[in-house]
């Protein structure tokens, strides 16, 4: 990772309010000696872990266009939807492998420096393990990633095509890594996950930052993806207990659904139906800043209808797939919507879009009311409910009691008024209900469409072949990833013919 060698251990820290630590680039680098050596220091080291990754919007909207092309319901970039990647276009896939690895270095800064400080620094007897904790789970979240997204994370344990692990800051001395096995990968991933949940508060702070509960969700999450995927039951029964834990945490930590829905994306951020939300503050209204490729892409290239006479019930907004049962439902009016293009070039003509994901930009958001909100939703309360339902089906759960957390979910929405499913016929129609309800409900927002249709299946094969059968794309189950980089595989000297196979 040539340009990200840091020639000198440091460490970047803003002196920050509360409200500004998550959008601000940091103005100050301090050596690591000095910078965590009190307990302010190591509030700041995990503090300046969300600002050296968050910003860009390469591991927000931009990956997240990415999911819903490579699952088969848009198609707004044919290399990703064909999984035709190609080392000359790295433009399209080398931003968040570098802002992954950024995040983890800020993360094993705070994780190898907070335990020097003294243990009588801080104001409580758990508090220095409630910041590694909090460190942890970040790193485990951007491992998650670049695992999920570089690495073969589909494949049996002893793969060695897992992830670039690394625990300790930077140097010039251990910037060369190998690749480790994917087995391994997910072991370390789960270690910090489990630290986490044994170590950070049960009290829920705030959603714009990691929580406890999100800790639990997300391993939840990847329980259900790598369960599903080795077949492993107890991956399953466990990732159902976590979701449990989660709901039943929900009240306590100020946490619900929102009952107007057209009201939580309104209050975006702000929204009490999120668990961890990014967040901007005031003043970040630029058609690149922030908003960035999900913005402009979202609007002008992906999703819109070009012409103003078209109706709501007329747009496509990209949709490639499931256009009929996207209409039929009452959130589709919610979630789309008219907008215009967000830079002061192209902010004359309105297009029907997906508008719970626009932010209005550097023309539009100017003027009255001003909207300077955009929020990235890494998980909110609904995705726990959905997973409840697919993880009930896979453990036994009859297709009544499989569908009823949707139907507890659905119930709690007052705008728009979603009826109850009712019990499924098949089992087909059961996993096509549990299907759809990931995409009406979260798409675009963080990947959960993309890797359900890769678990749930449709006559026979996955959802995603079944999405894209008739448009030329040749299943290939071990290209479900990004190529590595080329200049990390030039410079790191460890990984001469570690290539992910097939895209050499």
């Amino acid at each position: 990772m040539k340009r990200k060698i840091l020639l000198i251990l440091s460490i970047s820290f803003a002196l920050l309010s509360c409200n500004d630590f998550l959008e601000e680039i940091p103005r100050h680098q301090w050596e690591m000696s000095v910078a965590v050596s009190t307990y302010a220091g190591a509030e700041q080291a995990v503090n300046g872990i969300y600002g050296a990754s968050l910003l860009t919007d390469n591991l927000n909207g931009k990956l997240n266009l990415a999911y819903c092309d490579r699952s088969g319901l848009t198609k707004r970039d044919a290399m990703e939807y064909n999984f035709t990647h190609k080392t000359s276009m790295e433009w399209n896939f080398t931003g968040p492998w570098y802002d992954l690895y950024d995040g983890i270095n800020s993360c094993n800064i705070a994780i190898t420096q907070i335990p020097n400080v003294p243990d009588n620094a801080f104001p409580t007897a758990t508090t220095k393990n409630e910041l590694i904790g909090e460190a942890r789970l970040l790193r485990a979240w951007f491992n998650s990633m670049v695992l999920l997204n570089y690495a073969c994370w589909w494949a049996e344990d002893a793969s060695p095509y897992g992830i670039i692990y690394r625990s300790e800051p930077s140097n010039l001395a251990n910037v060369h890594q190998p690749r480790i096995t994917v087995g391994d990968s997910w072991k370390y991933i789960f270690d910090d996950l489990d630290f986490a949940i044994a170590n950070m508060s049960d009290n829920f702070a705030t959603n714009r930052r990691v929580s406890k509960i999100f800790a639990k969700g997300l391993k939840a999450r990847l329980l259900l993806i790598r369960g599903v995927n080795q077949n492993i039951d107890k991956y399953l029964t466990d990732a159902l207990d976590l979701i449990d834990e989660c709901i039943a945490a929900l009240p306590a930590a100020g946490i619900a659904m929102q009952a107007d829905m057209a009201k939580h994306f309104e209050e975006s951020w702000d929204s009490k139906e999120n668990i961890f939300v990014r967040y901007l503050n005031e003043g970040k209204r630029g058609a690149y800043n922030g908003a960035g490729t999900t913005t402009l892409n979202t609007i002008w290239a992906y999703l819109g209808t070009s012409t103003s006479s078209a109706t709501q019930a007329e747009a496509a907004c990209g949709l490639q797939y499931g256009l009929d049962w996207m209409q039929a439902d009452p959130r589709w009016y919610i979630a789309t919507g008219k907008a215009k293009g967000p830079a002061s070039y192209n902010s004359s003509q309105e297009k029907w879009t997906w508008t719970k994901i626009y932010r209005k930009g550097e023309y539009w958001g100017k003027q009255a009311p001003v909207d300077d909100k955009y929020a990235t939703y890494y998980m909110r309360v609904p995705e726990l409910y959905i997973m409840k339902a697919e993880l009930l089906a896979r453990t036994g759960a009859s297709k009544a009691d499989a569908i009823a957390p949707i139907n507890e979910m659905r119930a709690k929405r007052t705008n728009p008024v979603l009826d109850p499913l009712p019990t499924p016929a098949n089992d087909q129609e059961m996993w096509d209900m549990i299907f759809q309800e990931y995409v009406k409900e979260l798409i675009l927002e963080n990947g959960c469409e993309w890797f359900a249709s890769l678990r749930i299946k449709k006559n026979g094969v996955t959802y995603m072949e079944h999405m894209k059968e008739g448009s030329g794309y040749v299943f290939d189950g071990t290209i479900l990833q990004w190529p590595i980089p080329a200049q990390e595989m030039n410079n790191n000297k460890m990984m001469a013919g570690m290539q992910n196979p097939g895209q050499e």
